[in-house]
Order: structure tokens, then sequence, then C-alpha cells
């Protein structure tokens, strides 16, 4: 196993835990009366990462994450009187996305013949910010964010003394809904 530095990437999908009926729940005790035209809690995500393997178990690493957008198509009307209410009460009606800072301790355990799999945990930082677009025009914001622990599973196979290639299972729960990822990803260890 190489040791020292690495960067690399990861491209993969993230879905957010939530579904239709969670959703038609929270609109309803937002007092809204309306119905979902359209959801999408999945969406295109990536990190890109920066580490250091300290010996053949161990290492940390400093990841950034984009997780995708995420849509949500309400048709209705309202109970509640001031239309800028309403919209303050939309813009907190959506499946959690976002982008995010990781920091994890990563632990590897060999399994020959180039594999190997591994366990990481870690506190990862997110923000995510959400916009309510009535006509083309924004009527609302929502910004959400906070730390949270991430956990995941890696199984690595090394392609050369100096790359990996991974795949990657990811999870957080952040401030609503939990944010489940997989991915495929490559490190590259920098020569010393």
């Amino acid at each position: 196993l190489e040791l020292g530095w690495y960067i690399g990437g990861q491209l993969g999908t993230a879905k957010t835990a939530v579904s239709r009926n969670d959703i038609e729940t929270t609109i309803a005790e937002q007092g809204i009366d309306g119905e979902i035209i359209s959801l999408d809690t999945s969406g295109t995500s990536y990190h890109l990462f920066a580490g250091y393997q300290f010996n053949a178990y161990l290492g940390m690493q400093v990841d950034y994450i984009d997780w995708g957008d995420r849509t949500l198509g309400i048709a209705g009307g309202t109970n509640i009187g001031n239309l800028d209410d309403y919209y303050d009460a939309v813009a907190r009606i959506h499946p959690d996305s976002g982008d995010a800072i990781l920091v994890s301790a990563i632990y590897t355990l060999p399994l020959g013949h180039g594999f190997s799999v591994a366990a990481k945990v870690g506190l990862l930082s997110w923000e995510s910010d959400y916009r309510t677009v009535v006509d083309s025009s924004t009527v609302g914001r929502d910004n959400l964010g906070g730390v949270e622990l991430s956990t995941g599973v890696e199984l690595h196979y090394r392609l050369r003394k100096d790359t990996v290639l991974f795949a990657a299972i990811d999870s957080v729960d952040l401030e609503r809904q939990r944010m489940n990822s997989f991915g495929i990803g490559i490190r590259h260890y920098l020569a010393d």
C-alpha cells in the first residue's frame, strides 16, 4: 500500500430519503391545500478530495461534496392569508440536498490480490439554498445547513502502485432527511 498524500474524485448518485407521502404530510402541516405534480429526490453527485495515508490501515481525508439538485412541483392554493407567508411556507417544503465539506478518518483492511475494504466516519458541514419559483420568478428562499456525522464503506482495487479504484456507499442524516449516496472513484497517490 502506498503511503503519503493522495488526491481523487468520485462520481455517482445521491438520493434524499423522503417519500411523496412524507412531503404531502408536510404540505398539509404548513396549511397549504396543494398537490405534488413533480418530485425529484435524487441527482448526480460528485466528490473532490485530498488525503493522507498514515499506514496500511489508517488515513484522513477532506472532501468537497455536491449532492446535486432536487425539485418539487406543487399545484394548489392556501389557507394562509398573506401571499408572502404562503411563499415562505412553500420554501420550507423540499427534499434536502446541497454542498458539503467532509473531514473523515478511513480505516482500511487489506484483503489480498489488490483488494481491500474500508470504513469511513467523519464530520460533515453542509449547506443548501432553496428557491421557490412561480412563473420563472423567485418568490421565496430557504437556507439550511449544519454539522452532522457521516459514515460510509468502500471496496478498493489497487490498479497500480499509485492508483486505487473504489466503489463507495455513504450516508448522513441532514436536518430533516437522510442522504444516501453511491459512487465510483479513483485515488492517486502522489510521489515523494
